[in-house]
């Protein structure tokens, strides 16, 4: 692997969730508890976001997706 390509896999990577953690039904109660036992993972970041299902309409046109948001940024 050259440099670009190690560049170019660390940034994908370290975009994307290697693993996500939630609840049963999409809700996660306890997760203030879950953050201080993860927080001094050696290896590990977290974070927390927001997601569902959506409806987005532009020039008379509907359609459905997926979208999701860092906690930070509200």
């Amino acid at each position: 692997m050259n440099g670009f390509e190690a560049e170019l896999r660390e940034r994908i990577l370290g975009m994307t969730a290697h693993a996500t953690v939630t609840g049963k039904y999409g809700q996660l109660d306890n997760w203030r508890e879950l953050d201080q036992k993860l927080k001094d993972y050696p290896h590990g970041r977290r974070g927390s976001f927001i997601s569902g299902q959506v409806m987005i309409n532009a020039d008379r046109r509907v359609s459905g997706t997926y979208a999701q948001r860092d906690y930070a940024g509200l």
